[in-house]
């Protein structure tokens, strides 16, 4: 019963979770560019930059692409994710460029109702009659959508 009871968590943390994936790919090209202001966090150390690109000069090292199940579960360590990997890359920040949801199914919970049977039953000779009749009621189904957040940021050095 206790490897039951696993299985089915592993299973629903797969599918509520959903797989992440967060891949950082080195940059080439382009040189020292000077950003004009934006939103700002700070997360051990790097910046994220939403909505704008920080107001002094830095070069774009790397490209971080970020794909996950946008649920609760699935979206815990997003943030934290984005910072190792710019850590990792020797970043100092990153700038969000891109960050959207895309519909991946459907969770489909079922129909929900409640379904009574009356009737009466004789019994002529060794034969048994059973006359009844039997009425649902259905409250309805719910499809719930699936959805990843897709992200892309780039990976920023500040230039001195």
């Amino acid at each position: 019963m206790k490897n039951v009871i696993h299985i089915l968590l592993v299973i629903f943390s797969v599918f509520f979770a959903g797989c992440a994936s967060t891949n950082y790919s080195a940059y080439e090209g382009g040189g020292v560019v000077e950003g004009t202001g934006g939103t700002k966090k700070t997360i051990n150390g790097i910046d994220i930059w939403n909505n704008g690109s920080p107001p002094r000069k830095y070069k774009v090292i790397g490209i971080i692409d970020d794909s996950r199940r946008q649920t609760p579960l699935g979206m815990a360590g997003y943030e934290n994710a984005l910072v190792k990997k710019a850590k990792e890359a020797g970043g100092d920040g990153i700038i969000i460029l891109d960050a959207h949801s895309e519909l991946v199914g459907f969770y489909n919970s079922g129909s929900i109702g409640t379904a009574t049977t009356t009737g009466s039953a004789s019994v002529i000779g060794n034969t048994a009659y059973y006359h009844g009749n039997t009425t649902y009621q259905d409250y309805g189904s719910s499809s719930d959508p699936i959805n990843n957040k897709i992200t892309k940021a780039a990976v920023i050095r500040y230039a001195n």
